[in-house]
């Protein structure tokens, strides 16, 4: 029986069935058919897999059951940084499960996948969401059924028959002029003036900055070493026993996160005297009690009181409004001050810790010469020792 076997029935109305028997293990395993040709096709699709010992059974589960067990198996602090799973968590509860819990694994296609995006696409009642969350939402989906395909939940993927809406491209940054950084600082008081000045001279991640220990900052060599990033447990998803602080300590975002990072005299001076003043060990940026800080109440409180204070300023003298500044606009001024006083991209990008050189021209192409008269000089001199 290496390809099966096809036993018709006759029903006492006259009607036929067609009942497909294969040999697993030692085992029959049966199904029936209404149609003869529809019998054969499954036999010449099994066939092969059967001969070979490679034909599994789909198991049965509702997409709910099966999210049930994969969340279990993947979703947990041991596979994932806090952030990503508290955004796979959002993800399966505010879209994937109100749209397939009850649901088949097998009959989800890619038919319904399709009809899906779009409706995150449209709204359907609810907010519209962008085409990065959307595509976001479909790459989590991909890998649950990649791992339903292995599990045998089901036998296709059907996201491979899906597009997922193109990336869009990412808004540029705000780069603060220099003048813009000096009045800011005027008007920083406080631990708020060390981190301010942090941010603008190493363009660290604010999770990197709140989470920088003394013991990474090499004053003998004038280096920021980026090795632990600070997290604040307050989604939903994350679990945290009873007695356990709201923060955990985690690995920079990326391997390329970790980096050191050429500490400038201006921010070693302003550093140094921070350091004198303080516990010297632990955290550079924490409580009274050595406690991390929590990065939203100082954007929301200092740093924003700090803008108010020099829109006020200028609003007297009727000079141009800063207008409006996000912390992350920090960072990206630092790539654009480098990159305008013409480092190495390649530099830039390692300052920065992206994740690829792509990244950082992707971020700063605008900034980046199309024209160089002085290069082509020099090619000159360096061939025929100069016009001639």
């Amino acid at each position: 029986m290496a390809r099966g076997t096809i036993i018709t029935r006759t029903l006492d109305n006259g009607d036929r069935r067609y009942d497909t028997v294969i040999r697993i293990n030692g085992k029959q395993r049966w199904k029936t058919f209404l149609k003869k040709k529809e019998a054969e096709d499954y036999l010449d699709r099994h066939s092969t897999d059967v001969r070979d010992g490679t034909y599994r059974e789909i198991k049965k589960a509702t997409f709910g059951a099966y999210i049930r067990l994969w969340r279990e198996i993947n979703l947990n602090d041991e596979m994932l940084k806090p952030a990503t799973l508290n955004g796979y968590s959002s993800i399966i509860e505010h879209h994937l499960l109100p749209e397939f819990e009850t649901y088949q694994m097998q009959a989800i296609s890619a038919d319904e996948i399709n009809l899906f995006r779009t409706r995150l696409l449209k709204g359907n009642g609810t907010r519209a969401l962008s085409q990065k969350s959307v595509r976001n939402v479909l790459t989590l989906l991909n890998k649950i059924f990649s791992d339903g395909k292995k599990a045998h939940y089901v036998k296709f993927n059907p996201m491979m028959d899906v597009d997922k809406p193109k990336a869009e491209k990412k808004k540029k940054g705000r780069a603060l002029k220099p003048e813009d950084i000096n009045d800011v600082l005027e008007r920083c008081s406080g631990r708020l003036r060390p981190i301010f000045l942090t941010a603008v001279l190493t363009g660290m991640r604010r999770a990197e900055i709140f989470g920088l220990a003394w013991e990474n900052v090499d004053w003998d060599n004038n280096v920021i070493k980026v090795r632990q990033s600070l997290f604040w447990k307050h989604g939903r998803y994350q679990s945290k026993a009873e007695g356990e602080p709201s923060y955990v300590f985690v690995t920079p975002k990326s391997e390329e996160s970790v980096r050191d990072i050429d500490l400038s005299p201006a921010l070693r001076k302003e550093l140094l005297e921070f350091y004198m003043k303080g516990s010297k060990k632990g955290l550079v940026f924490c409580t009274s009690n050595g406690k991390p800080l929590e990065p939203n109440n100082i954007v929301k409180r200092d740093f924003r009181k700090a803008l108010k204070s020099v829109e006020e300023k200028r609003t007297k003298e009727n000079l141009q409004a800063i207008g409006h500044v996000r912390w992350h606009d920090l960072r990206h001024t630092f790539g654009s001050m480098k990159i305008e006083q013409g480092e190495n991209i390649y530099y830039v990008m390692r300052q920065m810790g992206h994740s690829s050189i792509q990244v950082t021209i992707d971020t700063y192409a605008h900034l980046l010469k199309d024209r160089n008269p002085e290069a082509a000089a020099k090619t000159d001199e360096t061939l025929f020792g100069g016009a001639k």
